[in-house]
């Protein structure tokens, strides 16, 4: 996802632009790719796992300085993909969505060094489930769900 540090001063520097660039790619994006996966997954057979994945981090939970915009656009996307996983109808059918976030077993962010091997691991796990569980699904590889 693309960032842009906020800077020293978050709010006299807010910048409208840098958010509605975050907005599209985090956010309406997001959106879209869940709706086409939504139609996808209705075409599929009742066995067939219909999971909808979005890689996140812990800015829809936590403060780090300089990333106000970025953080904004994440915890859009959350909220997008919470409903989606609470909504019955979706529900009904089979569907799960996750927010997945990897952490560092301190419960750092990963950053720019996540574990393929770890979120494949537990990517596939996620997909393969036949309910839905926690939908802010934070991780450590290795570990799986880890509540920080």
């Amino acid at each position: 996802a693309l960032f842009t540090h906020d800077g020293q001063d978050p709010i006299l520097g807010f910048s409208t632009s840098a958010l509605q660039s975050s907005l599209a790619i985090n956010v309406s994006s997001v959106i879209l790719a869940m709706a086409e996966s939504i139609k996808g997954f209705r075409e599929l057979p009742a066995t067939a796992a219909k999971t909808f994945i979005f890689t996140g981090n812990m800015l829809n939970v936590n403060l780090i300085p300089g990333m106000m915009t970025f953080g904004i656009a994440k915890g859009a996307a959350a909220y997008a993909i919470r409903t989606a996983a609470s909504t019955e109808l979706y529900t009904k059918e089979g569907m799960k969505f996750y927010y997945a976030d990897e952490r560092t077993p301190e419960g750092r962010p990963v950053g720019q060094y996540p574990s393929g091997e770890g979120a494949g691991k537990t990517y596939v796990s996620l997909a393969e489930g036949k309910e839905q569980v926690e939908w802010d699904y934070t991780f450590v590889k290795d570990k799986g769900l880890v509540k920080f």
